[in-house]
């Protein structure tokens, strides 16, 4: 003969007997039972109780509003080393309205790191550090990111998943001030008739992370002198990127800043 499983369903802060729905289930002969039980339509933390004698489980059960929209609102622009920045996600119903109560959202960001507003860190534990992805909870239609872009620069998006709605949103982090010339290549020959020496040098400038600066970076002047006799040799560039071809005496040549 099985045995006769009580349930109750009630609001989270509502005492025992003030339940929204109750029965009794009967298990099969194996022990088991199943029911479905409908939770209410308004958002808000639940209750359900389920008991054999006296033996009882206890659960907490979340019905939230499921947005219609998702809307992310991000800095911009952005550069390669920025301190925090303010990510802005917006939760809205069916006619615009933010969505009331407290509905989870799962942020990622593709570059940089996100940090939950101070008060959720409290009760996130571990889950509080700084991270590409994490779970928040926004508050009535509204949630505030800290979002840290890190070093590296170039395009990224932000996705938000709540429910069954998602949404993206690209960015773009751009390189820092130019702050360093790489030469990506340095090559020479050398013509012994003409005791001349043809230097080919590919170079691009960069910010102080090492990204690229490219055509935003304006004009840039380079210069070379020779060892032997300090004749300067320079070019200039417009465009980030520069390729030389330099003559120079076929003495030992060195690069000088000016």
């Amino acid at each position: 003969q099985g045995a006769v499983i009580h349930y109750t369903l009630r609001k989270g802060s509502a005492p025992a007997e003030e339940a929204l729905i109750s029965g009794s289930l009967l298990t099969d002969a194996g022990g088991t039972a199943g029911a479905v039980i409908a939770l209410p339509g308004e958002a808000g933390f639940y209750v359900l109780e389920l008991w054999v004698g006296n033996t009882r489980l206890r659960r907490e059960l979340q019905v939230v509003n499921e947005p219609t929209t998702i809307t992310i609102t991000a800095p911009a622009p952005i550069v390669a080393g920025s301190g925090e920045q303010t990510v802005v996600i917006a939760l809205l119903d069916a006619a615009g309205q933010p969505v009331a109560g407290p509905v989870p959202v799962d942020v990622s960001a593709s570059r940089g790191l996100l940090s939950l507003p101070p008060d959720q860190r409290a009760d996130a534990g571990a889950g509080a550090q700084p991270a590409a992805a994490l779970r928040a909870v926004a508050q009535d239609g509204s949630l505030a990111l800290a979002w840290l872009p890190g070093t590296g620069a170039g395009p990224g998006q932000f996705r938000v998943e709540s429910g069954t709605r998602s949404a993206v949103a690209g960015f773009a982090i751009e390189p820092g001030a130019v702050a360093m010339l790489q030469v990506a290549q340095l090559a020479s020959t050398h013509f012994v008739a003409a005791k001349m020496i043809t230097v080919t040098l590919d170079a691009q400038l960069a910010d102080r992370y090492g990204n690229s600066a490219g055509a935003s970076a304006g004009q840039a002047f380079y210069a070379w002198r020779s060892a032997g006799d300090d004749t300067v040799y320079s070019a200039t560039t417009t465009t980030g990127a520069m390729r030389y071809a330099l003559p120079l005496p076929l003495l030992r040549t060195e690069p000088v800043t000016v």
